[in-house]
């Protein structure tokens, strides 16, 4: 554990000069319908260097209701997926950034799109949602969509055998100060460092 909060202050001393959404910081509350069912919030500032996404999830697998209460961190080139009901966790080097980092050179703003595409991304036209005008983006072979407002997720989905999970927005608070502990990383929870690198986590 000391390893891993060794780790975390380096990359965070090394600071953040990089954009992923278009707005300073933000909360984002959304329900989530489908296969799995309830409620996320995403809270963020610096641009979305620094990001949390709490998800309360129930998933319905034969006739039986499964909890899930998760947290996704990005912090410092770090991603961390914790289980808050196991109370354990793992750290990953987030490789994705860093090469969209090292594509997006002095073009600090163009970071998020760069991890979209790297993904598989494509841009398929505008639409609007809860009254903002949005980029709707694809990606064919994950089965994946979103409408991004300044990179934001607005409405999201992802299809996988014919099961269809759907994201939506249904609360926007821009550009307001986020309470340091959504940030941080409950003391009770057991984080192990993990053997490979993980996901990119472009915007979704």
């Amino acid at each position: 554990m000391k390893a891993v909060f060794l780790l975390l202050a380096v990359f965070l001393s090394i600071g953040a000069d990089y954009k992923r959404y278009g707005i300073e910081s933000g909360i984002f509350e959304y329900r989530v319908d489908g296969q799995m069912t309830g409620t996320e919030t995403l809270y963020f500032d610096e641009w979305g260097a620094r990001e949390a996404r709490y998800s309360d999830l129930v998933a319905e697998v034969e006739g039986n209701e499964l909890p899930s209460r998760t947290l996704q961190l990005r912090q410092g080139g770090l991603f961390f997926l914790i289980d808050l009901t196991t109370k354990t966790g793992v750290v990953y080097k987030d490789m994705g950034l860093d090469m969209a980092l090292e594509e997006a050179g002095t073009e600090v703003d163009q970071v998020a799109e760069i991890m979209l595409r790297k993904e598989g991304a494509r841009r398929a036209g505008e639409g609007e949602f809860a009254g903002k005008v949005c980029e709707v983006w694809e990606i064919p072979l994950k089965g994946k969509g979103m409408c991004l407002w300044k990179m934001i997720p607005l409405e999201s989905y992802m299809e996988t055998r014919g099961i269809r999970l759907t994201s939506v927005v249904t609360h926007i608070q821009e550009n307001v100060p986020i309470p340091e502990e959504r940030f941080g990383i409950p003391a009770d929870i057991k984080i192990e460092k993990a053997r490979k690198t993980g996901p990119s986590q472009a915007p979704m």
